[in-house]
């Protein structure tokens, strides 16, 4: 949600992305050097944690069925 007076997240750059979350040069590095090994990683990762999120009603009953957790993953 944005608030009035607000740039949408898609009007800022990269850098102005990563600063806003606290990612200075050194971080923003260290994460491209791991991008090969997040896209490996992250889809099987993704498949565990909505696999524990299903069995806590709690955490279920946030999403609402399989579509909602689809568009979460793609976010």
């Amino acid at each position: 949600m944005r608030h009035k007076g607000e740039t949408p997240m898609t009007e800022l750059s990269m850098s102005g992305r990563a600063a806003f979350i606290g990612l200075d040069a050194r971080a923003m590095a260290a994460l491209k050097a791991a991008r090969p090994t997040i896209d490996r990683t992250l889809p099987s990762s993704l498949d565990t944690l909505y696999q524990l999120i299903n069995q806590a009603p709690e955490a279920a009953g946030k999403f609402e069925g399989g579509d909602a957790q689809t568009r979460a993953r793609t976010a």
